[in-house]
């Protein structure tokens, strides 16, 4: 049995020692009453008993009266829907399928007189005009998106709205809601006069519907109807808004072609919106256009949790908790920088310190319990990074980190460079890179006149005699460890009182 949290706990003996950390006062409030009571295990075992006065005989927390798929203890508590009707809103869509997808299912007395209004709103979530029941099995739209493709035209103008008695509300453009472009003419729908007539003429080789002297313009090969070979012809991938010389337009590690066929969005990696890739949701086999794939309450990119600690989110957050909820997790490179993410109580401020408990990076865990926080590659390769959570005037828990390895094939990088002074003194080229790269500096004729170090500390100065000349453009290529980095050019300064050529 799960249930839905605002974040995954995962170590639950730090959260006993966080409740024994409480002040009395603390411990005897209602959200520290429910600490306790989630720590004790007894929200795994009831969410109403029938008898309050014994407590030998709560109700079964797997029950489901209505048999949609959600336990009444989830419709209740955590969904707030009907726990003895399967179809809350009565939209077509089950209580178990709008926990899917995302939708509005409704609570028990928007079926009641005088709740008109919130029950329409519950039938169609984004309010576009299309009942969610419509777009999830007749349109394929999303449900919770009033504008699927993105191209100005809500889905209810493109596909047309009417009432129950089949009168016009919103007449149809014509155009598909699932295309950006209808008409491949590189004018989105919603700012097309003439959406479903891109004007072309002229010879078409390769008969894909884009005229030869148009596919010259794209770069795509008037002599083959799908340029990229993805699956997705170059008409299809001009109307989808998708790039016709790339197979993966969103790099989510499905095609184009292969994304168009499974209703996926190919200009989107994440179609549904649940943190993981269309492709990864693939892999893992669960739905890329289902936020909540089983419909327990966690979106599919988030941790599963066992319902013994429901309360524990809403309890320590109340009395001031804060944590970590799981160790770290650190990607990049010295030449790239590195990203530390993780999660931890929603709200709480992170913040990363190297070993001489030097500030490196800091942020914020969003609503989800997810952080995501940018550390300089000038920390190094395997440093040791601390990662501390702090809300309201609290810490929490520390955690450790290591930076990655860097590849031995890594390329060293430099950027940010500049140069001062003049032909008699002298000029100074600095910038930051690769801690450790070497740095040759050569001048238009490829003659070296310049080398030096980037430093620990991801900086070089570089000296450069004034024979060079003002506005001498010198090459710079960094290397290291036998690997050769991509050069940079810049341009040394005019003198004082010179004219420019």
């Amino acid at each position: 049995m799960e249930t839905s949290l605002v974040y995954q706990r995962t170590d639950k003996d730090h959260l006993y020692e966080q409740y024994e950390g409480l002040s009395t006062d603390e411990k005897l409030s209602d959200a520290g009453v429910a600490a306790r009571l989630a720590l004790q295990d007894l929200s795994a075992t009831k969410y109403n008993d029938a008898d309050p006065l014994n407590a030998s005989s709560p109700d079964d927390i797997s029950t489901d009266s209505d048999k949609d798929g959600i336990s009444d203890f989830n419709e209740m508590y955590v969904f707030h829907t009907n726990e003895h009707i399967a179809d809350t809103d009565g939209d077509g869509l089950s209580d178990l399928q709008e926990a899917q997808y995302g939708t509005k299912a409704g609570e028990p007395d928007d079926v009641k007189k005088g709740h008109e209004t919130a029950l329409a709103a519950d039938k169609d979530t984004d309010g576009d005009g299309i009942s969610d029941y419509d777009e999830v099995t007749k349109y394929h739209t999303n449900p919770t998106k009033a504008d699927t493709d993105g191209d100005g035209l809500t889905d209810g103008q493109e596909i047309g709205v009417k009432d129950a008695d089949g009168k016009v509300i919103t007449a149809s453009t014509g155009t598909n809601p699932l295309m950006k472009d209808t008409d491949g003419d590189g004018i989105l729908d919603g700012k097309d006069t003439t959406p479903l007539d891109n004007g072309w003429t002229g010879t078409d080789t390769d008969g894909d519907g884009v005229p030869d002297d148009v596919e010259a313009k794209l770069g795509t090969d008037p002599n083959n109807v799908d340029t990229d070979g993805d699956g997705l012809d170059d008409f299809a991938e001009l109307q989808y808004g998708t790039d016709p010389l790339a197979q993966d337009s969103d790099a989510d590690g499905v095609s184009d072609g292969q994304e168009v066929k499974d209703g996926t969005d190919p200009t989107n990696a994440d179609t549904d919106g649940d943190n993981l890739t269309d492709g990864e949701e693939k892999t893992r086999g669960t739905n890329p256009l289902m936020i909540d794939t089983d419909g327990d309450g966690y979106t599919d990119g988030r941790a599963r949790q066992d319902a013994s600690q429901y309360d524990i989110t809403t309890a320590f957050v109340a009395v001031g908790g804060v944590e970590l909820s799981n160790d770290p997790s650190v990607t990049g490179s010295t030449a790239k920088g590195y990203v530390v993410t993780g999660q931890g109580t929603p709200g709480a401020d992170i913040t990363i310190t190297d070993p001489s408990g030097n500030k490196v990076g800091e942020g914020t865990v969003d609503g989800n319990g997810n952080y995501s926080i940018n550390v300089p590659g000038t920390v190094g390769a395997e440093t040791v990074l601390t990662v501390t959570p702090s809300k309201d005037g609290k810490n929490g828990d520390s955690k450790k980190v290591t930076t990655p390895k860097d590849p031995a094939d890594l390329k060293p990088a430099l950027s940010n460079a500049t140069v001062t002074g003049n032909s008699t003194d002298g000029y100074q080229v600095t910038g930051t890179g690769t801690p450790g790269a070497t740095i040759a500096i050569t001048d238009n004729g490829g003659n070296k006149v310049g080398d030096g170090t980037v430093g620990t500390d991801g900086k070089f100065t570089v000296p450069v005699p004034g024979t060079v000349g003002p506005e001498a453009t010198l090459t710079l290529t960094p290397a290291k460890g036998g690997v050769t980095g991509d050069p940079i050019t810049v341009t040394t300064p005019k003198d004082s009182g010179e004219t420019s050529n």
